[in-house]
This record gives C-alpha cells, sequence and structure tokens, in this order.
C-alpha cells in the first residue's frame, strides 16, 4: 500500500489522492480516487507509475478545444472517459470573470453545478460504476477538479474544514506550473489563479440553502441513494 499525498509524477504538478481524509467511523481509502491537472506532458514512466498505482479509468472534465490543444497520451490499459464540465455558454462567462475583477470563482462554480447538472451526473454516474483506482482531471485540476473532489468528499461524509483544505492546497503546487504563472503577457488576473477559501466555501453553502446539502442536490440531478452508497463502499475504510 502507498500512502502519498501528491504522485511523484515527472508530467504532473498536482496529482493527488483523496484518500486518508477522516469521515464518520473511517477515513477514505487510498488509491481509489485521485485528483489531477491535465496529463498531456506525462512521461513513459508517469503511465507506468499510473498503471501500477491501479488506475483504471480517468475522466477528462475539460473541453474539446482544450483536449485537442494538450492531448492526453495513449494509454493502452487506462480506459479514458471525455465528460467536459464546460456548459455551451461557459467559454464567454469565463472570459467575462477575468476581465471583471469584481466577479469571483465562486461565480462560476455557482454556473457550473447550476447550469451543468447533466454533466455533473454523468461524471457521479461514471465514478460509482467504476473498477478499479480513478483519476479525475481538468487543466490546472482547481476548478472543475475541485468541484468534483468536494461532492465526492461530501458525499464519503468528510467534514467542511477537510473539503475546503484539499481545495485550498491546490494553488501551492499550480504555482510551480509554468502556464499558470502570472507575467505581463496573462490575460489572467492573479485572483483567478487562487484557491481560497471562499470559493470553495461559498459553493458548499450555496448548495447547503437552495438544496440542502450536497447529497440533497445530487438527488436532485437524478443520482440515486444507491449510486453514492456504490461509491462510499468503494471510497471508504472503517475503522477496526
Amino acid at each position: 500500500m502507498n500512502y502519498l499525498t501528491r504522485l511523484p509524477l515527472e508530467g504532473t504538478f498536482n496529482t493527488r489522492e483523496l484518500g486518508g481524509i477522516s469521515v464518520e467511523n473511517g477515513y477514505t481509502k487510498w488509491q481509489t480516487f485521485l485528483r489531477s491537472d491535465e496529463l498531456s506532458n506525462l512521461t513513459t514512466s508517469d503511465v507506468q507509475y499510473l498503471e501500477k498505482y491501479g488506475i483504471r479509468t480517468i475522466i477528462d472534465l475539460r473541453t474539446l478545444e482544450e483536449m485537442s490543444a494538450e492531448p492526453t497520451p495513449n494509454l493502452e490499459n487506462i480506459q479514458i472517459h471525455h465528460v467536459p464540465l464546460f456548459v455551451e455558454d461557459i467559454a464567454d462567462m469565463t472570459k467575462d470573470v477575468a476581465k471583471d475583477e469584481k466577479m469571483s470563482l465562486a461565480d462560476l462554480y455557482l454556473h457550473f453545478v447550476t447550469k451543468g447538472k447533466n454533466r455533473i451526473y454523468k461524471i457521479i454516474d461514471l465514478i460509482s460504476t467504476s473498477k478499479g483506482g480513478l483519476l479525475f482531471h481538468c487543466a490546472a485540476g482547481k476548478d472543475r477538479t475541485g468541484i468534483i473532489a468536494a461532492l465526492l468528499l461530501s458525499i464519503a461524509g468528510a467534514s467542511r474544514s477537510d473539503i475546503v483544505a484539499n481545495y485550498q492546497t491546490t494553488y501551492t503546487y499550480i504555482k510551480e506550473n509554468p502556464k499558470f504563472q502570472v507575467n505581463e503577457n496573462s490575460h489572467i488576473p492573479v485572483h483567478f489563479l487562487y484557491s481560497q477559501s471562499k470559493s470553495i466555501e461559498t459553493l458548499l453553502d450555496f448548495l447547503e440553502k437552495e438544496y440542502g446539502g450536497v447529497k440533497n442536490y445530487l438527488l436532485e440531478i437524478g443520482i440515486s441513494d444507491e449510486q453514492m452508497k456504490k461509491i462510499v463502499d468503494n471510497f471508504v475504510c472503517e475503522n477496526v
């Protein structure tokens, strides 16, 4: 059994475990669900590492344009599902957020969960039926990936503080990635790159206020109690 927080891959900056997080009467299992930034620069040894680590499924949350520009290398032993979390008009909204410093990442997150319900349903459904280790990712592994991580940890019964802490860690790693460093040529304002607690807390508050919490939100979009139980059974190890 490996007990790593961030995987030592050469071609990514932010491939992290969701294992080892306390839940009621137990903890989340290692080598089950991983979150990551994009995988286009995976080396041969990285691919071999992921296969040996037990990864059998990847869910790519990026747009078709992102996938074409930064394609994932061929992975013979790992099945890849493309489920873009962007909805039809999200590209324009992203540009608006980048232009308007009064808008926040939280605004984008609320847009994801309200306008992308069918896509979130498909992602959670795939996760509930997955066999072996599963890795989900977007470009930086912060926003789209952060939302799915928060939903999964909520299903497992993680505390709000642990869900927020898992999100906050992201900027520590992606700031080392040249693609996400702010410079004179960058069109992305620096506040848009951070993973501040208020961004994910605003999302959690919204789901609590509007739906009565994450689980009720998932029920609202069509995810069943049985599907969530499958995730818990796969993801949670009870204390002995």
